[in-house]
């Protein structure tokens, strides 16, 4: 693999980390508040 492959997959990763931990941290504060469990969306419908 060449250095500019590894390099794009570390910016990748770090932005998909980032990303994830959004949603990590607004779930931990907002709990299942801003989740619309009525609504046919979640349920993958």
């Amino acid at each position: 693999m060449t250095r500019t492959i590894k390099g794009i997959g570390w910016i990748l990763w770090v932005a998909l980390l980032a990303w994830g931990l959004t949603g990590v941290m607004d779930r931990f504060s907002g709990g299942r508040e801003l989740a619309n469990y009525g609504s046919y969306v979640p349920w993958g419908l």
